[in-house]
């Protein structure tokens, strides 16, 4: 019981490690958003891709990018 709690609680401590490091580097705030919700996630980082809020953030983050050109100038 006590080997199975220690693997669960590494990687936890890892995400929450590296969630710190980047952090401070994060500007925007769909990205502030994102770490938000990941450092508030209460199962083990493997249920990260099951939780609906974090699918949904990340699916924002990947959605394509409306680009406006504008005409050349002659």
């Amino acid at each position: 019981m006590i080997s199975v709690e220690l693997c669960a609680s590494e990687p936890q401590a890892q995400s929450g490690k590296l969630i710190d490091t980047i952090q401070p580097e994060l500007t925007a705030w769909p990205d502030r958003e994102l770490v938000y919700a990941a450092r508030n996630f209460t199962r083990t980082p493997d249920k990260l891709s099951n939780d609906r809020d974090i699918t949904r953030l990340t699916a924002a983050k990947l959605r394509p990018q409306r680009v406006v050109r504008r005409p050349k100038e002659s």
